[in-house]
């Protein structure tokens, strides 16, 4: 486009404005989904500001603004304008150097923009709406894989705004939209449950003694994903074809379907007609041979696992899970039943949960503790208390299976209790000895992270221990800590009040944002292990890392580098200015004897 009359006859074609305003966005209130994108956006790509705009015919309208304080500008100040003339990204580096844009008022005016990108956002008809936008007030650079991510973040505002319109479109077209999935046709989960329950009592009252039936789950891994990323068209290019052919397969069964989250579909198969063996042979071969789905497996995969239903559909659901348990990072199909091993494993699962209450009476779980060493100096920084179970019968109990099998029993907050009292209680014990104790950290559940008392309970321990609270720190999972951010937030503040320092754990596993912890008392980010393993063989992992680390240091906080094992590790890790490092470079999980060896050494130390 030459002019502003010209790059205005876009803006103003009446099939686009028309589409705008059906749509039903314009002038409404801000909405958490938007601004955290927004949020998201200026952290990931370091600009102080990004915007969510819709071009009107008079003006650019901002859903949400990150950084900006107005909610609408004059047309005639929109660089947006001219972005939705472009199929899908404009990027103005230098405005003042730019030709079209050195003297728009944008640029010479009191907003005095200097670096512009927009990414169009459009309807699923294809018409402009808008941009994904950022903006500096000095020129910049957006390489490559920038204008990528720009790209990908847009496609997930045309997702929100999209699921909107189906949302709306559903509800008008069916009033059994509690029970039926609009997309599908399948049965809702609430409604699944009830026709199973059904489906149980009529066996229960039955003459005929044949066993109660086989349950299918059929997961997608990677439905979520694209739903978010690349919206509800992708997302129903893959769902629609697997729910087809699953209903053909059992089309003259009296099998029952139903959806299973986001992800998932659930079958119902009487055991009179098939058993688990054979309904999970039946799917893959039939799966296999449908050109639809094979084609799809270029894009997904599939992971399918049968169980004999149980007359608890959730215990049955369970069962479906371990029978795929270990195929989450199997590509293509993958179909599994429940076997003897599976069964084992359930046996082992209630073995763990029967004893582990009176193990921890019994001092028969332990603390181990992992040391953590300042890059710099090389010298040990702190400890996290890890926990180890050892059972004659059972075997090693992994942490995760403890946790696990407290969750089931509803004693997670017990399990955080025991955690405590040990950590402190060892802590007391180094310092009877006269070791110069570092900081203990400790990990805690969601429910001790929600309890008002929470500071109370730590209190009391330090308190009858005779220990400072400097020297136990608090880990909060990003997981728990951005799924509850409102009721955990004012209990982090209470337990930094306390004098206990707090760490952000696994940070980067989630949709994570510094801009959340601008507001919260963390004075540690621990950066996640799966990230620090590949920054030897990944420039965008080990940029990633290096990222995380320049941005917690100018907000003051420390960070630490996880799952540290190599030199080579170590060696990029210090190179990024990582505060410290926790791994096996510098030293394994101790038993507190052990511990205790190296908190006694004159100058506790590794080969760094």
């Amino acid at each position: 486009m030459s002019n502003n009359n010209s790059a205005l006859e876009l803006v103003q074609q009446p099939q686009r404005l028309k589409v705008l305003h059906d749509l039903g966005i314009l002038d409404t209130e801000p909405e958490p989904r938007f601004d955290r994108i927004t949020s998201l956006v200026a952290d990931v790509l370091e600009m102080p500001i990004a915007l969510i705009s819709f071009v009107d015919s008079d003006r650019q309208w901002f859903k949400s603004a990150c950084g900006f304080k107005d909610s609408e500008t004059d047309i005639s100040e929109s660089i947006c304008a001219y972005a939705i003339n472009e199929p899908e990204l404009l990027v103005v580096e230098n405005t003042l150097e730019h030709e079209r844009f050195k003297d728009h008022p944008a640029v010479v005016g009191d907003m005095a923009i200097r670096f512009y990108a927009g990414a169009v956002l459009h309807s699923r008809s294809g018409h402009p709406l808008g941009t994904l936008c950022i903006i500096d007030l000095k020129p910049r650079k957006l390489n490559t894989s920038q204008r990528r991510q720009l790209l990908s973040f847009a496609r997930l505002v045309e997702s929100e705004i999209w699921e909107d319109i189906a949302d709306i479109q559903a509800r008008a077209q069916s009033r059994l939209a509690d029970h039926i999935d609009p997309l599908t046709g399948f049965f809702s989960l609430d409604e699944f449950s009830h026709r199973y329950q059904q489906c149980l009592q009529h066996v229960k009252e039955s003459e005929e003694k044949w066993s109660f039936g086989s349950l299918l789950l059929i997961n997608l891994p990677q439905l979520d994903f694209v739903y978010r990323v690349k919206g509800l068209d992708a997302y129903l290019h893959l769902v629609l074809p697997v729910a087809k052919s699953i209903a053909g397969l059992l089309v003259n069964s009296n099998a029952f379907f139903g959806r299973y989250e986001r992800d998932g579909f659930l079958v119902f198969v009487p055991s009179a007609e098939l058993s688990s063996q054979q309904l999970s042979t039946l799917v893959s071969e039939r799966l296999q041979q449908d050109s639809a789905i094979v084609t799809l497996l270029e894009q997904t995969s599939i992971h399918c696992s049968v169980a004999p239903a149980l007359s608890d559909l959730d215990r049955t659901l369970h069962c479906c899970e371990m029978a795929a348990h270990g195929t989450n990072n199997d590509n293509g199909l993958v179909c599994t039943s429940f076997t003897p091993q599976d069964s084992k494993r359930l046996a082992r699962e209630s073995s763990i949960g029967l004893k582990l209450m009176d193990a921890l009476d019994d001092d028969m779980v332990k603390l181990f503790f992992q040391p953590k060493a300042t890059v710099a100096t090389c010298e040990l920084s702190g400890m996290e208390a890890l926990i180890r179970w050892h059972d004659d019968e059972l075997g090693t109990v992994r942490p995760l299976e403890i946790v696990k099998a407290a969750e089931r029993l509803d004693k997670t907050t017990a399990l955080d209790d025991w955690v405590i009292r040990s950590s402190v209680a060892q802590i007391s014990v180094w310092q009877t000895a006269g070791l110069e104790v570092v900081p203990v950290s400790v990990n805690l559940s969601n429910e001790s992270l929600l309890d008002e008392h929470l500071v109370d309970r730590i209190g009391v321990v330090l308190e009858s221990f005779n220990v400072d609270s400097s020297l136990l720190n608090v880990e909060v999972l990003e997981t728990a800590l951005f799924n509850d951010i409102d009721a955990i937030t004012p209990l982090m503040h209470k337990l930094v009040d306390a004098g206990i320092a707090l760490s952000l754990d696994d940070f980067g596993v989630e949709y994570s944002s510094f801009r959340y912890l601008q507001r919260l008392p963390v004075s540690t980010v621990k950066i996640d292990r799966s990230f620090v393993s590949q920054i030897t063989v990944s420039s965008d992992d080990a940029m990633l890392v290096k990222g995380i680390i320049d941005i917690a240091h100018s907000l003051g906080m420390k960070t630490v580098a996880e799952g540290v094992e190599t030199e080579e590790q170590f060696t990029i890790i210090k190179q990024f200015a990582c505060d410290s490092i926790q791994g096996n470079y510098f030293s394994e999980a101790l038993a507190e004897q052990d511990a205790a060896l190296l908190l006694g050494a004159k100058s506790p130390s590794f080969a760094g």
